[in-house]
């Protein structure tokens, strides 16, 4: 339901009410006139209907339409609500609770929007402040745009200036702009730091966040941000969310800080957002996944960045994925953090940003690429431990199945790798061919078929990675499991010949004609042998094994037709 606030700023446009009181003139998003609060020549006073303020540079008496009208015609807020309501035909009636809370609110937002400016002011003479962005490679403009401030080196005129405008101790405490010590003392919450502006969604300052410019103290918070107030709350407020609202551009980055948002800006892109000082939280996320239904994850690219990322993927996204929503990632190489790559190599982040990596291969990368385990058939196993239990945290069943699927194939490939086609498992060395392995004068045409789909397997084991035979339980005469170099298999006795024709889309057909043949042929010798030890008194073990003739050689024909044999 709206409150009575909500009513008078949807019905009430600023620059029409105020300009029943001062003569305004259209000049581009503002309206100009003559302060009526100051004697000046030259117009000083703005009023923004987008903000839904007024200002005046000379005096630096803001708000909004509430206040100006308290102001104007020296009425307490109850009085200058009621009067509104008369004048635009909205029904005021409200607690006392709800005077005193609206009351807050406003003085809050006004006291916000008041030190914005006067950080804005210092800025202009501040060169400590100016160096560090210079230092940093941002602009004036950059600057400008994101309406970077600063403070001074030693406790300011800040305060003063807020009591001289009319803001009590109390609201400037609980705007965050100071805090009270033990003996009673208001103090100023931020010196000697750049100042950036926090923005709600409909673009109102609600807290600041502040950069040291004592780099060489390190027992001052190199970021410092204004604590929780009635207008701020960290898990439901993300740095930057109100631009990206304002552009449309259905595009968003998710960066650690809001440093790293602003460096963005130096190749064109404005669309990056933050979290506030912690963690990414669900409620962040559900925000900006109404702006963007698969945003990109940009931290460092160090190890507590991608750390940050899967922390930041497991406990505000994985749960909270739908058909509808997702998200991506970019891994900066070198350990560097986005604005070292924005300065060294911009063409680099911007060939990142079109190539972000999927959900599923971060989770690969976080699990397998990045591990210290030594790769070993015991590491593994824990590793794809570590995978399921990551899975089973997505909310998203059909992606659940899906990933699940897709990294176990990719298990499934490392293992090959790692194994000899004994399925013992070793470190990941580079196999030294044993040409002089021995090898028989003899060799069967079951063996010769299994020969050729060892080779298969090895040549091609991530195309057949999905391939799943117990090799131990094989029967092997020859000894063709102990080989280590399969290019031996070339050589005689086997003297396997594998056909040109053969290529990664194919090869799985091949392989299964070349297994298939070897099964024939060992289900020919079970029925011989069946019948030799007296199978015609057990027509049931017979027919069983008759059957299962019938139907390897039905596959085999149907793969000979495909595959030309």
């Amino acid at each position: 339901m709206k409150s009575v606030l909500d009513h008078i700023k949807d019905r009430v446009l600023p620059s029409e009410f105020i300009g029943k009181y001062v003569s305004l003139k259209k000049k581009g998003h503002e309206h100009q006139g003559v302060c009526p609060f100051h004697q000046e020549k030259t117009p000083s006073f703005t009023v923004n209907d987008d903000k839904g303020f007024f200002h005046c540079f000379g005096c630096h008496v803001h708000g909004g339409v509430i206040d100006f009208l308290m102001k104007i015609e020296n009425l307490d807020f109850k009085e200058a609500i009621k009067k509104l309501g008369k004048m635009y035909g909205i029904d005021t009636r409200f607690t006392e609770e709800n005077v005193k809370q609206n009351t807050e609110i406003t003085q809050i937002e006004s006291v916000l929007e008041t030190a914005k400016n006067w950080f804005l002011k210092d800025f202009e003479n501040n060169t400590n402040a100016k160096n560090y962005l210079s230092n940093r490679k941002l602009s004036l403009n950059i600057a400008k745009k994101f309406e970077i401030g600063s403070t001074p080196k030693n406790y300011s005129d800040l305060l003063p200036y807020l009591r001289k405008v009319g803001f009590s101790d109390d609201i400037i405490v609980k705007a965050g702009l100071a805090w009270k010590s033990d003996n009673g003392k208001v103090v100023d919450s931020f010196i000697d730091r750049v100042m950036i502006p926090i923005y709600n969604l409909k673009g109102k300052v609600v807290a600041f966040g502040g950069r040291t410019l004592d780099i060489h103290n390190k027992n001052i918070a190199k970021y410092k941000n204004s604590h929780e107030s009635p207008v701020f709350k960290k898990r439901e407020t993300v740095y930057n969310l109100h631009r990206v609202k304002q552009q449309r551009l259905n595009k968003v980055i998710i960066a650690e800080g809001y440093m790293d948002v602003i460096a963005f800006s130096k190749i064109g892109i404005d669309y990056a957002v933050a979290p506030l000082g912690t963690a990414l939280t669900p409620e962040q996320m559900q925000l900006i996944w109404k702006f963007d239904k698969e945003p990109i994850f940009c931290f460092d690219g160090d190890s507590a960045g991608i750390n940050g990322m899967y922390k930041a993927f497991i406990g505000s996204v994985a749960k909270f994925l739908t058909p509808e929503n997702g998200i991506k990632f970019i891994i900066l190489p070198d350990n560097k953090d986005p604005d070292d790559l924005i300065n060294s190599d911009p063409k680099k982040m911007e060939d990142l940003l079109a190539n972000p990596m999927e959900m599923a291969d971060f989770i690969w990368l976080y699990h397998f690429e990045r591990s210290e385990l030594p790769k070993t058939i015991e590491n593994l196993t824990k590793i794809d431990n570590e995978i399921h239990k990551t899975i089973k945290e997505i909310g998203d069943s059909a992606r659940r199945e899906h990933f699940k699927a897709y990294l176990k194939q990719k298990l499934r490939a490392e293992n090959f790798k790692l194994t000899r086609i004994t399925s013992k498992w070793h470190s990941n060395k580079e196999i030294i061919p044993n040409v002089s392995v021995s090898t028989p004068q003899i060799v069967d045409k079951d063996q010769r078929w299994l020969a050729h789909a060892i080779y298969l397997l090895n040549k091609y084991h991530e195309e057949l990675a999905h391939i799943d035979i117990d090799f131990g339980s094989l029967n092997d005469k020859h000894g063709l499991l102990e080989i280590e170099d399969v290019e031996i298999l070339k050589e005689p006795p086997y003297k396997i010949l594998i056909p040109s024709s053969i290529n990664s889309e194919n090869v799985i057909k091949y392989f299964n004609y070349y297994y298939k043949s070897y099964l024939l042929d060992l289900l020919n010798d079970n029925l011989q042998q069946h019948f030799h030890k007296g199978g015609f008194e057990d027509p049931k073990k017979t027919s069983l094994i008759q059957s299962e003739i019938v139907s390897c050689r039905r596959e085999l024909e149907l793969l000979k037709s495909e595959l030309f044999i």
